[in-house]
């Protein structure tokens, strides 16, 4: 009996070690060549200084563009942005894991992403509001073509959809870069 439950306690230390083990650190094992929104979602990000992480991933050219802390009812998320291989993306954190990830639709142009309050078929959306701000930045109300909706509860990005989608900057307006 004493060796049974010496046995299950072993067993039950290999598959937690496995566990934690197995879960990818950061920007570790990525290429180019990879599906690297993909493979980011549920890494746990380091709490490193910037400068280090950068200088440690650097085959993959990353670079901190920077990033904005919100919160929704009492559990705080964090919304970053690196370039990666040329290509900027955005991640969704929740207590330093990535939880959703989606990459610019071309390469980095030297503007980060926007914060946007918008009104989507003539309603006012009360959700968070994000979009590359590319080579053109919305500076004053207008139409855009392409942006998301972070989702709070499920912490996803959703793609905005309607007929007319009308955004402005709000007021913690940003974009990285020159």
């Amino acid at each position: 009996m004493r060796t049974l439950s010496l046995l299950l306690t072993l067993g039950l230390l290999l598959a937690i070690s496995i566990r934690c083990v197995g879960a990818e650190i950061s920007f570790s094992g990525i290429t180019c060549t990879d599906d690297v929104a993909h493979m980011l979602i549920g890494r746990k990000m380091p709490n490193d200084r910037v400068k280090l992480t950068e200088a440690r991933y650097k085959g993959v050219r990353l670079r901190y563009l920077g990033g904005d802390g919100l919160e929704t009812e009492g559990d705080p998320w964090f919304l970053a942005s690196w370039v990666i291989c040329d290509r900027e993306y955005l991640l969704l954190q929740r207590r330093g894991v990535v939880r959703d990830v989606i990459a610019a639709p071309t390469t980095f142009s030297g503007r980060g992403y926007q914060l946007l309050d918008c009104v989507v078929d003539g309603v006012h959306l009360a959700s968070t509001v994000v979009r590359f701000a590319g080579n053109s930045p919305v500076q004053h109300s207008g139409a855009i073509a392409s942006a998301w909706r972070i989702d709070d509860g499920l912490l996803r990005f959703v793609p905005l959809e309607g007929a007319d989608i009308r955004c402005k900057p709000t007021a913690n307006f940003r974009w990285s870069g020159p």
